[in-house]
């Protein structure tokens, strides 16, 4: 592929905590201005019925969060 500019974009940041909508809107306007193909967040400490927060804008999320607001990692594609 001669002359192709292939390359792919990851973003990585540890938020330690998005529950906050004030957070979660810095955060999600950083994103967006960064255009990841994809972004990996630490430490979002959501539970699992609040993850839907992360839904605005993404094709595939993967989440690993538990039944108490600790840790959680969140990879958005």
């Amino acid at each position: 592929m001669t002359g192709s500019n292939l390359h792919i974009t990851i973003l990585t940041s540890n938020e330690n905590g998005i529950n906050a909508p004030i957070k979660r809107h810095r955060v999600a306007s950083w994103i967006k201005k960064q255009d990841p193909m994809v972004c990996c967040l630490q430490e979002t400490h959501l539970m699992w019925n609040d993850t839907h927060r992360l839904k605005k804008g993404w094709r595939k999320i993967y989440k690993a969060n538990g039944k108490q607001k600790k840790a959680g990692v969140a990879i958005l594609f």
